[in-house]
This record gives C-alpha cells, sequence and structure tokens, in this order.
C-alpha cells in the first residue's frame, strides 16, 4: 500500500521529487527520475509489475479497476510470491485499495487520479461511521475515534505485529506497540481481544497460528 501510494503521488505529479526519493528507497532503486525510468531499473518483478499498473492507468481512473484486479492476478501466481505473509499482505493491501477506490467512485461523477489521491489522504474514502450498526476499520484509520465497544480481532503473532516489523525490530517494533495502544484505548466501556487459532490464506492454504507476542504479557 506504501509503494502504491507513493508512486500513485509520482503519477499525478512528476516533479514530486520528495515522495519519488521516498519510492526509490522502498524498491531499492539509486537511479530514475520518473516511474516509467524505474520501471527500467527495478530488479523485482513484482514491483516492476506494481509500477507498471500505476503507470499505465488513465487519468480519469477509468481502468483502475481492472488495472488493480490484473495485479491481483499476478500475485495470485504462487510463483510470484513465495513467501505466504508477503502474499497475504500484498493481496489484503489490493482488497483495502479496492474499497478506497470504490468509495471515492460512488461519491463523484468527475473522477479523476489527483483527486482519488487528496480524498484517500483526507480519509474521505474510508469513512469509519455509518451513524448506526458496526464499524469496520484498521487500527490507524481508527485514531482520534471512540466507540462504546470495540472488537479488535486478528491479533495472531507475525499479523499484529507485522512479520516484517518482528524481522526489522527496533523502531518497527516500538511503532507496533504504540498502535496496540491506540488500537486498546478506542473503547469506551468495552474491549474484546481476539486472534485465530487458524487462518485461511486468500489462495485456500490453512495455516496454524499463534497468539500475538504484544499480548503474551497479559
Amino acid at each position: 500500500m506504501k509503494i502504491f501510494d507513493l508512486a500513485l503521488k509520482v503519477k499525478v505529479n512528476p516533479q514530486d521529487a520528495l515522495h519519488l526519493n521516498r519510492l526509490k528507497v522502498f524498491i531499492n532503486v539509486n537511479t530514475g527520475n520518473s516511474i516509467e525510468e524505474l520501471i527500467e531499473n527495478v530488479t523485482s518483478i513484482t514491483f516492476k509489475e506494481l509500477l507498471n499498473c500505476i503507470f499505465l492507468l488513465n487519468e480519469d481512473g477509468s481502468n483502475f479497476k481492472t488495472s488493480i484486479n490484473g495485479f491481483s492476478k499476478f500475485i495470485n501466481d504462487a510463483a510470484v510470491v513465495e513467501n505466504d505473509n508477503d502474499k497475504s499482505m500484498i493481496l489484503k493491501d489490493i482488497d483495502e485499495l479496492q474499497a478506497h477506490w470504490y468509495n471515492y467512485a460512488t461519491k463523484t461523477e468527475r473522477k479523476t487520479l489527483t483527486s482519488f489521491k487528496n480524498s484517500m489522504a483526507l480519509g474521505q474514502t474510508h469513512p469509519l461511521s455509518q451513524g448506526n450498526g458496526i464499524t469496520l476499520s484498521t487500527v490507524h484509520t481508527m485514531k482520534g475515534q471512540e466507540y462504546e465497544i470495540v472488537f479488535l480481532i486478528g491479533m495472531d503473532d507475525e499479523t499484529f505485529p507485522d512479520y516484517r516489523a518482528i524481522k526489522a525490530g527496533g523502531i518497527e517494533m516500538t511503532q507496533e506497540k504504540n498502535n496496540l495502544y491506540v488500537a486498546f484505548t478506542r473503547a469506551k466501556r468495552f474491549l474484546f481481544v481476539t486472534w485465530p487459532k487458524e487462518r485461511l490464506m486468500p489462495w485456500g492454504d490453512v495455516k496454524r497460528r499463534k497468539i500475538s507476542r504484544l499480548l503474551e504479557a497479559l
């Protein structure tokens, strides 16, 4: 999701050197001053496919859904991404991105990639409250919000904390602990925390899970 966000910013504003340089760090590329040049220099097949997907997007977003679905199909090829955790996270990011586009596209008649990017940045594509019923949200988009009852689901290790944060350690794990604090403090009255013993992966495999290391002390 981060790479898509950075690449989209460069797509709509080719002069955005700040986000271009950040994108180059994420995809491990040292040279290139445009998405087209990054596509030529990046070695990762997955990053190359994602950048190409964004490069070919029409400004009015008319091929957005088709392009993203094509990238999802590409990722679903087991030979492309061998690590199950990587594959699962990418597919979840794609689903979240599709939800953002749907929420944006159903609220405007004059669609552009620029306005979509701005709407995402302002949180307008992921409304937290519908007035009644249940609100589904990520921890990040819950910041500053409070509800009477909160269910925090999916607290299995390598999901929360994210397996990439576990691998990196240091500040990444500190950030995951901060995110857990945010999640816990969204509840005004009741907080329910759950974790799965098994998780069905997007491609059909079932993997055994264990409780998050962040919860073991509790």
